[in-house]
């Protein structure tokens, strides 16, 4: 084979590709090791307590509903009111209902259950979101 760059006749690619197996080999024996594994088991995501996955579904459920720009709209109302608990509460990525509000999901470190007080509350905030985008005429 002959490279066009150069005209040397061979594979000039060779030594990449020798680097690129060693790699691989190298990460594959770190790969099975007992540490690995611990560390993806740490990882393994959890289920939302019942409360929590109902209040996600019903978001999920006004979401799929909206119009375009209202679902753009309360997505920002969602950002808006995600960061003003981040900013206040230091615990609030810790707290599953953070989580079902966001939706994303959660780790085994994820171990806060219960939701926020008075007018931080995530189930008190859904619920104003759902009287909000409901009444909007069509």
């Amino acid at each position: 084979m002959r490279c066009r760059s150069t005209g040397q006749v061979g594979f000039p690619n060779l030594p990449f590709l020798f680097f690129i197996l060693c790699c691989y080999n190298e990460f594959m024996n770190e790969a099975f090791t007992p540490e690995f594994g611990k560390n993806i088991n740490e990882r393994i995501l959890v289920p939302f307590l019942p409360e929590h996955e109902v209040l996600r579904n019903k978001l999920k459920d006004l979401e799929g509903s909206l119009s375009d720009k209202d679902f753009l709209q309360i997505n920002e109302d969602i950002s808006n009111f995600s960061e003003k608990l981040e900013g206040k509460y230091p615990d609030c990525r810790r707290r599953q209902i953070f989580h079902a509000l966001i939706g994303s999901g959660m780790d085994s470190t994820i171990n806060i259950t219960e939701d926020f007080p008075g007018e931080d509350s995530v189930e008190e905030f859904i619920k104003k979101l759902i009287i909000k985008y409901n009444k909007k005429p069509e």
